[in-house]
């Protein structure tokens, strides 16, 4: 072990965060420009001081170090920078190894003999290196066409299944010859390393397959949302066009008695006709009387406010005005309507349905808490929905925006309530 390969560790180690990095950012949780740079820095250190140790040593350091370093500068999820770092890492053992069993096989030199010289040392490193970078670089390519957004359990059967490719590659290095003169060995050797390489190709472009589709899917999902909350809206203008016509009809009848009372004497009954007719008016269009100084969010409660009335739900509200902040109008909107909707589409099958959200600020963070009531079935808690499936994928929707804000969702069925909390850091 010689600085070279000291030198050689650390911009392994510094190529394997920017790999990370570079994907994590095409999912927006990229992090910022000064910790990329101290990103690197440390993955290079930590990977420096790895080389020292044997190959499997060191691929477990800098997992370990490359991993922490990415999920605590980046604020992404562990199991995603673990199978992006892991990733990183098996491209350069697979590549070095195939490479390192090709060149034995041609030139049948004992490899220690080649290094006698610093400058031959320093020319195979970066032979090794080439071949490393420029997979990593095709990986990129493939994982950076799409955003790498999944549910959870896909994201850990492929990194189960990256970090087997790791360790497989691993024990071929290690038990690659030192020299070509055990030829069956290298051609075994590379022969297999080449086919998992191959493989990890074909499962990293599936997994990208799968991060499409599931975007695609969240898309209509979207879709189905708005299409039923078209439908929703229609509706409500529906019943307050047939309140309009008949207060239209009834209006000019009722001024009329309003003016005969007022000749018989009656102001008091005519001013309370009068009024009556006024409530009547304003129940045509959903109004609260809080607000949060967000009209998209004030608007949306207002609405779901006025479903819950069509629909015979008993709807409250608790409102208080949130500081200016940078979270997106289309992210808020996009956790509110999930969680009323579900409470909605929950409640209105119960006996007695009720829905009531809270909107605060709260320690950095803007809170959001809808509850319901809930079928319960024996003693267990159920969704009315019959559609579970895009019930799931609402919730993770929500879960995903909270996260992409450094936030949380929670969820909890107790007492005959559902009590849905999501946090978004402002």
């Amino acid at each position: 072990m010689t600085a070279v390969d000291i030198i050689f560790g650390g911009l392994k180690g510094a190529a394997v965060f920017l790999f990370v990095q570079r994907v994590a950012a095409n999912s927006r949780t990229g992090g910022t420009a000064s910790g990329l740079v101290k990103g690197c820095i440390v993955c290079a250190a930590a990977c420096a001081v790895a080389s020292l140790l044997p190959l499997w040593a060191f691929q477990i350091l800098a997992l370990v170090a490359c991993t922490i370093e990415a999920r605590i500068l980046l604020q992404t999820e562990l199991r995603t920078v673990y199978a992006l770092t892991s990733t990183a890492l098996y491209s350069f053992v697979i590549t070095e190894t195939i490479l390192r069993c090709a060149l034995m096989l041609f030139t049948g030199e004992d490899f220690q003999v080649v290094y006698g010289s610093p400058l031959n040392h320093i020319l195979f490193s970066v032979m090794y290196a080439v071949p490393g970078v420029g997979m990593l670089y095709v990986l990129y390519r493939i994982l950076s066409e799409e955003r790498l957004e999944s549910v959870r359990e896909v994201w850990l059967h492929y990194a189960v299944i990256i970090t087997v490719f790791q360790f497989i590659s691993v024990v071929f290095a290690e038990f690659c010859p030192p020299d070509g003169s055990d030829t069956l060995t290298c051609l075994v050797i590379l022969a297999s390393c080449a086919s998992f390489l191959v493989m990890s190709v074909i499962v990293i472009n599936f997994f990208t397959e799968i991060c499409c589709a599931y975007r695609r899917e969240k898309q209509m999902y979207m879709l189905r949302a708005d299409y039923n909350s078209v439908k929703e809206q229609l509706s409500v203008q529906y019943l307050t066009s047939r309140r309009l016509k008949k207060i239209r009809h009834d209006i000019k009848n009722h001024l009329l008695s309003a003016a005969a009372l007022i000749e018989r004497g009656e102001p008091e009954s005519a001013l309370e006709l009068l009024r009556e007719i006024s409530d009547s008016a304003d129940k045509l269009q959903p109004t609260i009387n809080q607000t949060t100084g967000v009209s998209l969010i004030d608007a949306i409660i207002a609405y779901k406010s006025a479903v819950c009335e069509s629909r015979g739900i008993r709807f409250n509200y608790s409102l208080e005005v949130l500081p200016e902040n940078k979270i997106e109008l289309s992210d808020i909107s996009s956790v509110l309507s999930n969680l009323l909707d579900n409470a909605v589409e929950a409640a209105e099958k119960t006996e007695e349905p009720q829905v009531s959200v809270r909107v605060f600020f709260y320690k950095n963070y803007v809170a959001v808490i809808v509850k319901n009531t809930v079928y319960r079935t024996s003693q267990h808690y159920s969704t009315s929905k019959p559609d579970s499936e895009n019930h799931g994928l609402g919730v993770e929707i929500v879960s995903e925006i909270c996260q992409r804000y450094g936030g949380s969702y929670s969820g909890k069925a107790e007492g005959g309530w559902f009590t849905a909390s999501a946090l978004l850091r402002i």
